[in-house]
């Protein structure tokens, strides 16, 4: 952002002087500026914010000089500040920091906040889901992270040694604003998608550990960090000072009393699920345009209450690896799932509720609003009724969570005597504090109620005084009290009205009575605005002496409306419970894609076994066309066996699941544009992830592994990765799913004992296809792609011309039929392999391309320019080209296309 010539300062007001002093301060920021009743923008901020806002844009004038000026109403700030925010601006609120009427000189300003998307409170500002502020540090080759929910109090930290493992956790955060080091952040590579952070930039000194180990202890008052598990010399220390030191910075105040805790996340505890799972599985955003609908989340989260909306979320990316906390979740499931009547009831008081795990937050650190204490005292007040609903349970969560759960009379107490059920939506109008709270207020607001009365009074006095029909008793804030009479009847005022402003048709007086009423009436409106004040950060001062206990009981809150959830999603979608094994191995009986078989409207789902064992059906090969389901049965799989490790309800008709410590995919749908890195790099490297970290007990899913690369290079390569999961992790591998168009891969059912063949089923009647979405065993050698074309839309002429092709080269392979039987007799023999046999049976269509006239069609050979089309497709080196450069070739190649097709027509 420009900064600001001062250069013409002698030209300039004091207020304009003042302004520039605090934008060379915070040069990054749009300063709202207190202006009586707005906040005003100036210069390129107001242009900015006029844009940004859609309001209008004017000017300030003076003598000399004309800034741009827009401003917003002081009363409706929060929301355009909402708005400021959600664009990526950082704003800087600089308010009048003593009464102007009584400013000797200029008024005295100061900032007293700066707001960015880290650090919002406003509920205008924020989503159900958790808003984290980021930071990163690096110490040597560890990384570390701290994230804090300022709205909530959330406070984690965690270290990792490679950037992959930044990528989970900012694909987990979805990090609202990052606070790094510019250097580090130019060095780091990362896959996850940054354009909706706010980057915020700060020097290495920012990031010092024994500095961030001082501050820690300090800001949560302790000699030692051990209490929260915490290395005092972890790298996560010195992201987790940086926080501090900008919450000090942004918020000018040095204690955050919604800030109770600071946990380590403890990777060991839950299943992994790297980012490339969490994106092609479309977990939280779908790939297509990165929104939620359609993904895992959307259809999942029929949660009550924000707490819960977030709880969902966390369990949803972290699933639990422990059997007993699984089973835990699932029983108490099942009991909500079993009653009817408890379930909706408990539900509908949780739809009562308000988000008072933020309310909380914003009562400790003085920002709530007086309508929010009423919420909160609302929803405290549900909490007797919840607890009696659940004492039908026997299961030990919901003995658990009748326990924790508390109504908190001393809060609802104090509310109740304090704020009136009427309050405004802010304090300040005398409206908010309980009438017989407090004394002093309640004479000054009797005051304030007859000075009505008295005026009414007053005015029908001096009509009939005066005999002026016109005359009207007024206020303004420029004058305050004034009697007003029209020019007709100005010969008729007495003579003690002394003359105040003239107007085109009237005259303004005040009187000795009416100047000394006005001194007791604005002096009553400001001692209440400054009891009512004084009063109510009393009410929040003692109301967050209790921010634990609420905290502990919107938790709690939050897990039954997330296990309601569960039990109400499996009435709704018809699912069962699963059963967490030790085993290693999976049985999913008519098992469903969660997401898919919701979004389709006029269609039945066709549901899927799945049956993965330890000495068998270890290694599943899924063949079949494309279009038949193959991925769809693939990822949900992978789903199922989420679903169940978070505690839910899966659908199927029954599940056996084994404990799984984490889920691989590789699944090309997701493929992100890397740069300088072709497709099939992107491949391969995530390949790499799977055969160097993938455990006995990890589920691996591989669709269409090594298709970016040259038929031979890919099922060689497919091959092998098949071998190695099969034969060297571990002892018995992970439970893998691989589909493939390589038919050749069949044969490894011949070759090694835990590999299964199975196909997705189709029915050809008459030449047409139709595609059953069926997985049965076996492998099939037809891939149907001809078919899939035509359902794209293709021509009908390519479409005619790709069949006469497909017949040539299946009359070629039939041709060599007798060459392949004497190398069969040659693999039993053992001069050759079955993956060599394969791979020579593929030489048919390049041997098609060397000779011009194995292509015939009825009226001829190929014509040169068709078979140059097919050198240039032939000659692509899919290994080095990137991404673009394939989108521009096959324009170019499309372009070819049409104009050989156009002569032909011609």
């Amino acid at each position: 952002m420009k900064r600001f010539d001062d250069s013409h300062k002698k030209k300039l007001t004091p207020m304009q002087k003042q302004w520039l002093e605090v934008k060379k301060q915070y040069p990054e920021h749009i300063i709202f500026w207190r202006l009586g009743d707005f906040y005003e923008t100036f210069k390129e901020d107001a242009i900015i914010t006029s844009k940004a806002l859609n309001i209008t844009l004017t000017s300030r004038k003076t003598a000399e000089t004309e800034w741009p000026l827009a401003g917003v109403p002081y009363h409706a700030v929060d929301s355009y500040l909402a708005r400021m925010v959600e664009q990526g601006y950082k704003v800087a609120i600089v308010e009048q920091l003593e009464d102007p009427s009584k400013a000797k000189t200029i008024v005295k300003r100061g900032v007293v906040r700066l707001v960015s998307k880290g650090t919002v409170l406003a509920p205008e500002s924020l989503k159900k889901s958790n808003n984290f502020l980021v930071a990163i540090s690096k110490e040597n080759d560890k990384y570390g992270l701290a994230a804090l929910d300022l709205s909530t109090g959330d406070f984690y930290v965690t270290d990792f040694s490679d950037e992959a493992s930044l990528d989970v956790e900012f694909t987990r955060l979805s990090p609202a604003e990052i606070i790094i080091e510019k250097e580090l952040w130019e060095t780091l590579n990362l896959q996850y998608n940054t354009k909706q952070c706010v980057l915020t930039f700060k020097p290495s000194y920012y990031f010092d550990v024994e500095q961030g180990r001082q501050d820690l202890l300090k800001f949560f008052q302790l000699a030692t960090l051990d209490g929260f598990g915490l290395e005092e010399d972890g790298v996560y220390i010195a992201a987790a000072g940086a926080i501090i030191n900008y919450l000090r910075e942004t918020q000018f105040r040095e204690t955050f009393p919604n800030i109770t805790k600071i946990s380590k996340i403890k990777t060991d505890e839950f299943m992994i699920l790297d980012s490339t799972t969490i994106m092609s599985l479309e977990l939280i955003t779908n790939v297509r345009d990165r929104t939620e609908f359609g993904t895992l989340r959307y259809i999942l989260d029929n949660t009550k209450t924000g707490p819960g909306s977030r709880l969902l979320t966390r369990w949803l990316l972290h699933p639990s690896l422990d059997k007993a906390i699984i089973e835990k979740r699932l029983n108490a499931v099942d009991e909500l799932f079993q009653d009817i009547i408890t379930r909706e009831d408990i539900r509908e008081i949780l739809g009562d509720m308000s988000d008072i795990e933020r309310i909380i937050s914003r009562v400790a650190l003085g920002r709530a609003r007086p309508r929010e204490l009423l919420a909160l005292k609302e929803t405290l007040q549900l909490i007797p009724e919840i607890k009696k609903l659940l004492s039908k349970y026997q299961s030990s969560y919901f003995i658990e969570i009748r326990e924790k759960l508390n109504p908190l009379k001393e809060v609802v107490n104090i509310i109740e005597r304090t704020i009136s059920e009427n309050a405004s939506a802010s304090i300040g109008d005398g409206t908010v504090i309980k009438e017989g709270y407090n004394k002093e207020l309640d004479e000054l607001k009797n005051i304030r109620k007859n000075s009505k009365k008295f005026l009414q009074s007053l005015e029908a006095r001096e009509k009939q005084r005066t005999d002026i029909k016109t005359l009207k008793v007024k206020f303004n804030k420029v004058f305050g009290y004034f009697i007003e009479v029209s020019k007709a009847y100005s010969d008729q005022v007495p003579a003690e009205y002394e003359r105040k402003q003239t107007l085109t048709n009237a005259e303004r007086y005040i009187t000795p009575e009416l100047k000394e009423y006005e001194i007791k009436i604005l002096s009553a409106e400001e001692k209440i605005i400054a009891i009512e004040e004084r009063l109510y950060n009393e009410i929040l001062n003692e109301i967050s002496k209790f921010t634990n206990q609420i905290k502990e009981t919107a938790y709690y809150c939050a897990v039954l409306d997330v296990l309601s959830t569960f039990a109400q999603n499996a009435v709704n979608f018809n699912y069962t419970k699963p059963e967490i094994i030790e085993e290693n191995s999976y049985y999913i009986k008519e098992g469903r894609h969660p997401v898919v078989e919701q979004l389709l409207k006029d269609s039945t789902f066709i549901p899927n076994d799945c049956i993965i064992e330890e000495k068998k059906n270890r290694l599943l090969i899924i063949t079949g066309p494309n279009m038949s389901g193959k991925s769809t049965f693939l990822r949900q799989t992978a789903l199922i066996v989420l679903l169940a490790h978070i505690g839910s309800f899966v659908p199927a008709s029954k599940a056996r699941i084994g404990l799984t410590d984490r889920i691989f995919t590789r699944i090309g749908a997701h493929d992100v544009l890397i740069e300088n890195r072709s497709t099939f790099m992107v491949e391969m490297i995530e390949s790499a992830n799977i055969l160097n970290n993938a455990t006995e007990r990890s589920l691996v899913i591989l669709d269409e592994i090594g298709r970016g690369t040259s038929t031979f290079d890919g099922v060689a390569l497919a091959w092998a990765i098949a071998e190695y999961l099969h034969n060297n992790i571990g002892r018995i591998g992970p439970r893998t799913l691989l589909a493939t168009h390589y038919h050749e891969l069949i044969e490894l059912e011949n070759i090694l004992p835990r590999v299964k063949n199975y196909h997705v089923a189709v029915k050809n009647v008459n030449g047409s296809v139709h595609f059953l979405y069926k997985v049965k065993e076996g492998g099939i050698d037809e891939s149907y792609g001809v078919h899939v074309a035509s359902l794209a839309g293709i021509p009908q002429r390519v479409i005619e011309r790709a069949n006469e092709v497909l017949h040539i080269l299946h009359a070629q392979m039939n041709n060599k039929e007798q060459r392949e039987e004497k190398q069969e007799e040659k693999v039993k023999k053992g001069k050759l392999t079955p993956v060599q046999v394969t791979l020579l049976g593929e030489t048919a269509f390049q041997s098609a391309i060397e000779n011009k006239r194995t292509f015939t069609k009825k009226s001829g050979i190929l014509q040169e320019r068709e078979y140059k089309l097919l050198q240039d497709i032939a000659n692509i080196n899919v290994n080095k080209i990137t991404p673009i450069e394939a989108i521009n070739l096959l324009d170019q190649l499309t372009r070819k296309c049409r104009n050989i097709l156009r002569k032909k027509e011609e």
